[in-house]
């Protein structure tokens, strides 16, 4: 299993948007979060944030984050999801990638935060399912009670399994 912040040598990110190296080929345009290439190489999944940067006036700025899968042999980028924040409710969201290995299908979290006093929040997580044969994602029912709980993703050695990991303090 393979995590968003893992080095790969076959793309690179700046400020102005993703390239794939040797090909000198346009991904996506804008501020990019993380980039993460399939296990199997043809595909890329990358995490756009459209957020106003922090300033004095906005120490707590909304937008949204944008994934993307980039098909490498097609040259296409696909947006397969959108995680909005809330300005009304005060909640910000947040992505991160986790690859299935051996295959070319990704569970995404997405991590919402909001704020319940200076340095104070809750979390809720939910889960995503990408398939990148079909190009599309699709939302998962995690079967635990609590949707407050800390959950760890962990691999199966040898196996294309990904285990959830439900630690709720009850």
């Amino acid at each position: 299993m393979s995590r968003s912040d893992t080095y790969t040598p076959r793309s690179v990110s700046t400020k102005v948007g993703v390239f794939v190296l040797g090909k000198n080929e346009h991904v996506v345009e804008g501020e990019v979060e993380s980039i993460s290439a399939a296990p199997l190489g043809r595909y890329a999944l990358v995490i756009q944030k459209l957020r106003p940067p922090v300033s004095p006036e906005n120490k707590r700025p909304y937008g949204e984050e944008k994934l993307w899968l980039y098909d490498a042999k097609r040259r296409t980028a696909t947006l397969l999801h959108r995680a909005t924040d809330d300005l009304a409710q005060r909640v910000h969201k947040s992505l991160k990638i986790y690859w299935f290995p051996k295959t070319n299908r990704a569970l995404i979290e997405c991590q919402q935060l909001t704020p319940l006093r200076d340095s104070v929040f809750t979390a809720k997580m939910f889960y995503g399912l990408v398939d990148t044969e079909r190009k599309q994602f699709r939302p998962l029912t995690i079967p635990f009670e609590d949707p407050v709980a800390h959950m760890t993703i962990a691999k199966v050695p040898d196996n294309d399994l990904l285990l959830l990991i439900n630690s709720a303090s009850k």
